[in-house]
């Protein structure tokens, strides 16, 4: 292998480190645990929903969005595709 090459394996391990790590930090970091201290009830989830919102609502469901996208990127890899059989069109 060339020197080119083994730069640009590093390159790509260290990219992938920082998505992988990196996205996590950055989401604790900058909204916190994404788990609610306690299981909500349906109640407080009701009036959460119905009182007018300042902007917690939103900010709330962009952070679950990101942990989530987070976790199917992380685990895209690890799930099994089917492979389409010999003969056949994808």
């Amino acid at each position: 292998m060339t020197t080119r090459a083994h730069i640009s394996e590093i390159l790509t391990v260290i990219i992938a480190a920082l998505l992988v790590a990196g996205i996590p930090y950055a989401l604790w970091a900058l909204a916190g645990n994404p788990l609610p201290h306690t299981i909500p009830t349906v109640d407080t989830i009701r009036n959460t929903l119905t009182i007018p919102d300042n902007g917690t609502l939103f900010l709330r469901t962009l952070t679950i969005t990101g942990w989530l996208s987070w976790a199917i990127f992380v685990a895209s890899p690890v799930i099994p595709r089917p492979m389409p059989s010999e003969g056949t069109r994808p």
